[in-house]
């Protein structure tokens, strides 16, 4: 079944949660590995990812030690496979140093669709106080902020970027 093309919503979560907190390992000939790491409380959530890429999963997610925010948190990957070749071309490039940085562009956001973008709501969007929303995009430079902004807009959606200084660095998210 790790062969089997991807399904239409199995794209969007992929292209959609890789905006937010899903990461891509790359094997041979673009052969991918899709992990998911969730905080506890987001237990359930990490499960219907899961379900939803059981095809391509040995071993269903697992609440472990977690090195980063709170004690414990949700993971699973799936297998090794060439059914995410597709993500490489549209959602990777290569640093001046050879290393692959996950990079929005227009191709990537031209194949999400309201699903992909539920997705990535879910991942890293939360309400503010002013009953508004914003969307964590701290790992994202300004240019590509504005590209998911223009996304957002061409949709119908009102949003903006917003700077964020936390500490001495300068991040950008999408409000």
């Amino acid at each position: 079944s790790k062969l089997k093309p991807c399904s239409p919503s199995e794209r969007q979560l992929l292209l959609g949660t890789l905006l937010g907190d899903g990461c891509m390992r790359w094997g041979a000939k673009f052969a991918g590995i899709y992990k998911a790491t969730h905080g506890q409380v987001q237990e359930a959530y990490c499960r219907s990812k899961a379900d939803i890429l059981k095809d391509y999963i040995n071993v269903m997610p697992k609440i472990c030690k977690n090195d980063g925010w709170g004690d414990l948190s949700c993971v699973f990957a799936t297998l090794t496979t060439p059914a995410f070749s597709f993500i490489h071309p549209l959602c990777y490039r290569q640093n001046q140093d050879g290393k692959l940085l996950k990079t929005v562009t227009k191709e990537w956001l031209d194949q999400l669709t309201w699903e992909g973008i539920a997705w990535w709501y879910q991942d890293d969007g939360t309400l503010t106080q002013a009953k508004g929303i914003h969307i964590s995009t701290h790992s994202f430079p300004l240019e590509q902020v504005q590209l998911l902004v223009d996304m957002l807009v061409s949709r119908g959606i009102e949003a903006k970027v917003k700077q964020e200084k936390k500490g001495e660095k300068t991040y950008f998210i999408v409000s």
